[in-house]
């Protein structure tokens, strides 16, 4: 059977050593069925083949990306980007006009805040004028740390220091008060399992479109380093669906407080696995960031922090990490 598409007049990295170069490429569906000179790739088309000519462009396998967080990040890239907000200033008017876009009322939700744009320690006052009339939860751009208004905090009925199932920490000042600072995910979860949770079909939908957009720069496979057993269905819906179209490698995160049904539940998948996907990894988080305190450093740091790891048992975590090698 001929080829569907064929790419020639092309510079293509094979990565093969016994034949490292290539001129032209054919394939059919996710398959390629010919690779080598110009000549040698026609044999496997025909009249119906669409062709292409790379005038000397160069075909690279594509890119692996060993870290990503593919489904929660098309989740926050529905709310407002806050990527290149470099001062305060800025910082209030794109939320002040995104406010005004949604509306009142409404959970104005914002991604990738540099810490450095608030100019110091974060305080809700700064941005609570600006959220208007509504709760507010902006990421900062590493997802370690949450900043939150004073109305995102009335509705979890954060008042004063919380204790959390990890060293998170809710950030309050001299007088017990909570800043709106939120370090780590235990501690954003207060708030956050608030907020409203989209549909199941829109989800779907902006996962697919994360992948088409990973797909037009290159990138062909990712290391998902944010899995639950939830997205084991996830990837089975987009394969079925024709929507997968990167390889995904799962690894399942596992907190200090994931339950032990949980844990085991997780072991259960590592033989799971379909056309472009896979089960059989996990990630254990030891520690934060530097920026926030809350990195396990040799030493302190300058501010005295870095002392202690995010698993307050490190014997819980030799325990989970023999578990998940053992299964």
């Amino acid at each position: 059977m001929a080829a569907n598409q064929a790419i020639f007049n092309a510079q293509i990295n094979t990565q093969n050593p016994d034949a490292p170069s290539a001129s032209a490429i054919a394939w059919s569906g996710d398959h390629i069925v010919a690779i080598g000179t110009d000549d040698q790739v026609r044999e496997v088309c025909d009249g119906n083949t669409e062709t292409v000519d790379a005038h000397g462009k160069a075909i690279t396998p594509g890119i692996v990306d060993g870290h990503q967080h593919l489904f929660h990040g098309a989740e926050f890239a529905q709310g407002l980007d806050l990527d290149r907000v470099s001062n305060l200033s800025d910082l209030r008017a794109a939320i002040a006009a995104e406010r005004k876009r949604i509306g009142p009322g409404k959970w104005l939700m914002g991604f990738a805040l540099e810490y450095s744009a608030i100019g110091g320690p974060y305080h809700h006052s700064l941005l609570d004028d600006a959220a208007g009339d509504g709760p507010m939860f902006l990421y900062t751009l590493d997802v370690h740390t949450g900043m939150v208004n004073a109305e995102a905090m009335k509705i979890a009925n954060l008042t004063g220091p919380m204790r959390v199932a990890d060293n998170s920490v809710v950030v309050v000042d001299e007088n017990d008060k909570p800043t709106g600072e939120l370090l780590e995910m235990a501690a954003m979860q207060i708030v956050l399992k608030h907020a409203p949770v989209a549909s199941k079909s829109d989800r779907m939908a902006w996962y697919a479109e994360a992948i088409r957009r990973q797909n037009a720069v290159g990138i062909t496979e990712v290391h998902l380093m944010d899995g639950n057993l939830d997205t084991v269905d996830i990837m089975r819906e987009l394969e079925e669906q024709a929507n997968l179209k990167l390889r995904i490698l799962l690894h399942h995160f596992v907190y200090p407080y994931t339950s032990i049904e949980e844990v085991e539940a997780m072991m259960q998948t590592h033989n799971l696995k379909g056309l472009r996907w896979q089960a059989d990894g996990v990630k254990f988080m030891l520690d934060g960031v530097i920026d926030t305190g809350t990195a396990w450093l040799e030493h302190p740091d300058s501010q005295g922090a870095g002392t202690e790891p995010m698993w307050p048992e490190l014997s819980l975590y030799h325990q989970r990490a023999r578990q998940f090698h053992d299964a």
